[in-house]
C-alpha cells in the first residue's frame, strides 16, 4: 500500500532539525522550524541559520504581509483562493494555476 504525500509530508514534518531561538541551538521538529520560518518573514526582522559547519549567520528579512496574511487566513481556519481569482464568478479555495504553485515553490525554496 502506497502512502499518500500527506502521510509523507506528516512523516518529514516530525523529523528533527537544529534551529536557533533565542541566540540557543535547539533541536526542533521541521514543522515548528517551518512555522517560525513563515512568522519571521510575514514580520520581518533577523533569522539566526545555522550553516552546515555549524556557525550561525544571520539573514534579515523585510517584512512580507501576504505572507503575515495567509498565517492570518490559515490560523483562523479560512480556504485560501488565489489572489488573481478573488473577483472571479464561483472562484473555490485551494483554487490555484500552476504559476502560483511556481511562485510559492520558490517562495519557500530552501526551507529545511
Amino acid at each position: 500500500m502506497s502512502k499518500s504525500l500527506t502521510a509523507f509530508l506528516k512523516q518529514i514534518g516530525d523529523e528533527k532539525v537544529s534551529i536557533v531561538i533565542n541566540g540557543k541551538v535547539k533541536k526542533v521538529s521541521r514543522t515548528e522550524a517551518l512555522a517560525r520560518r513563515l512568522y519571521v518573514m510575514a514580520m520581518g526582522g533577523v533569522e539566526n541559520v545555522v550553516a552546515v559547519d555549524g556557525t550561525i549567520i544571520e539573514v534579515i528579512h523585510k517584512a512580507n504581509h501576504k505572507i503575515a496574511k495567509d498565517i492570518r487566513e490559515y490560523t483562523e481556519g479560512k480556504a485560501a483562493i488565489e489572489p488573481a481569482k478573488e473577483k472571479e464568478k464561483g472562484a473555490k479555495p485551494g483554487q490555484f494555476t500552476s504559476e502560483t504553485a511556481g511562485r510559492l515553490n520558490d517562495r519557500l525554496g530552501g526551507v529545511e
